[in-house]
């Protein structure tokens, strides 16, 4: 028989207790060896919060571990519970007590009253907050949010996210709009999909680095919201709502700005008018994420743009997962980099691209036998980029590793030294524990028949993250005869980058 739920617990029958299980899970199990401040970071760092409430009903001791400890609640949000029950986000914010709070919530047309209360009554202490407009809310239920969002100080604020495309904030109030009472000096990013129109600065943006907007439907609109921001450090812009007339003059942008981010989720409209009227040469970073229905001129336009005044040293290409045509691209010369998504695959084939490489990385699904790459004469440095394992038997069988023989080779590159094999480490979360192993014979094929270059042998032969397969000895001793030094080095784990929130409409797309 349960027992009553104990004050702050969501009254549930998932939570009920099976008596019969305390001793084992408890006492004897593995689990509880680990102490107690270790049991809960797991759950606090890696368990999400639908899942904490259901492990409270495995036993006492969990239960009384998880509710004992504020900070395993600190990561609170009501989107994994169906329908928003009442109460719901409540309980959760009373289990956390004052423990600093990265705090998301759906508000809906019914619970508008309720989520309101709650980030009203909790805002001091997050250091994130989302909010996520799912419907269209009353006259009162969208008055209130602007309150709420505007008239409460929010001194530990790191991370502001309005996800809002009814343009309900502020909505029936034409009043200008101060976020949080001008008090939130933590600030850092800001992503607001939603009515700008009323945004007015304040001491509350002072310190932000990381800008989100949509909509922003002209240059002149844009030039007012950056005029807001003190010191910006990156911009992203969804252009899906632009004008087509592109008035109001040239941008320019915050000496303070080094990345500009450029997201087209439609085919239309271009991205180039928008580069063309706001100065950007200056920039350490420029992405741009096309459409995949992106025109292959528009594509081409877009890179000799964007290269136009630059001296090009490194160029990654791969294919995105669900088409043949198209690529993506990340471009480096000196400390500047460029990054194009959804790029069509002839759109690279420029000369003025490939002549002054030096180093070119190759996803393994980057060209076929119909569109080989342009020659790269001063290229010393090649890498190819495997494929997930997971993915293998769905796109395995493009491979520029198990391409025909051809008697033209697919890429000239006269004066390369160095190839390397690149695999991400088992440990990365998109590889799911595998390891990658590839074949001596698949690699000196690659080398023999799909490449030219002009010695015998290359410098270096660097395996990184890949097994080499050692079963045949021949084989082996086939392809390090076409190389004078083979290495082997573990996978790299690609770092968290600043941009990695920026380049997702919602940060869920990344779980």
């Amino acid at each position: 028989m349960s027992e009553p739920a104990p004050s702050g617990v969501i009254p549930n029958p998932v939570l009920d207790i099976d008596p019969t299980r305390d001793a084992y899970l408890g006492g004897n199990s593995p689990i509880s060896r680990l102490s107690r401040d270790l049991f809960c970071q797991v759950f606090e760092w890696y368990i999400p919060v639908r899942t904490q409430v259901q492990a409270m009903r495995v036993c006492r001791v969990w239960r009384d571990a998880l509710l004992s400890t504020p900070s395993v609640w600190s990561v609170v949000s009501n989107e994994q519970f169906e329908e928003h029950h009442d109460g719901v986000l409540t309980s959760l914010l009373a289990r956390s007590a004052n423990a600093k709070l990265s705090l998301t919530v759906d508000v809906t047309a019914h619970n508008w009253r309720e989520v309101t209360d709650c980030i009203e009554a909790n805002l001091h202490r997050c250091r994130s907050l989302t909010v996520d407009c799912v419907d269209v809310l009353d006259d009162d239920g969208a008055e209130r949010l602007t309150r709420v969002l505007s008239h409460e100080p929010a001194l530990a604020l790191e991370a502001l996210r309005l996800y809002d495309l009814n343009w309900q904030f502020n909505c029936k109030s034409h009043d200008d709009v101060v976020l949080f009472a001008g008090q939130a000096p933590r600030l850092d990013l800001v992503k607001m999909h939603t009515n700008l129109a009323s945004l007015r600065h304040s001491d509350s943006l002072g310190a932000v680095q990381r800008l989100r907007f949509r909509p922003v439907n002209s240059l002149e609109s844009l030039q007012r919201l950056l005029s807001l921001f003190t010191a910006p450090k990156i911009l992203a812009l969804d252009i899906d709502d632009w004008v087509s007339d592109w008035v109001g003059g040239k941008v320019t942008l915050p000496s303070s700005i080094e990345g500009l981010i450029v997201i087209s989720n439609s085919s239309w409209p271009s991205a180039l008018p928008l580069l063309s009227n706001i100065h950007h040469a200056q920039l350490l970073h420029l992405r741009l994420l096309l459409h995949l229905e992106t025109s292959l001129s528009d594509a081409t336009a877009l890179v000799s743009h964007v290269l136009e005044h630059s001296k090009v040293v490194d160029i990654f290409i791969d294919l995105i997962s669900d088409s043949e045509d198209l690529i993506n691209l990340d471009i480096f010369w000196d400390s500047h980099e460029r990054h194009l998504y959804n790029v069509p695959l002839a759109a690279v084939s420029l000369p003025t691209v490939f002549a002054s490489l030096t180093w070119l990385s190759l996803g393994e699904r980057a060209f076929t036998i119909e569109s080989g790459l342009p020659e790269a004469p001063a290229l010393t440095w090649l890498a190819i980029c495997l494929i997930y394992g997971r993915y293998q038997l769905e796109w395995g069988e493009a491979s520029i590793f198990l391409l025909p023989r051809e008697r033209e080779p697919l890429f000239s590159c006269p004066l390369l030294r160095t190839l390397k094999i690149s695999a991400p480490p088992s440990s990365e979360p998109n590889a799911e524990d595998y390891v990658t192993y590839i074949a001596p014979e698949m690699i000196r094929e690659f080398m023999t028949f799909h490449l030219a270059f002009n010695d015998s042998r290359l410098d270096r032969l660097i395996l990184e993250g890949a097994v080499l397969l050692e079963s045949r000895s021949d084989e082996v001793a086939e392809l390090l005869a076409l190389v004078e030094d083979y290495s082997w080095q573990p996978g790299f784990l690609t770092p968290a980058s600043e941009y990695d929130d920026l380049m997702v409409y919602h940060e869920t797309e990344t779980d």
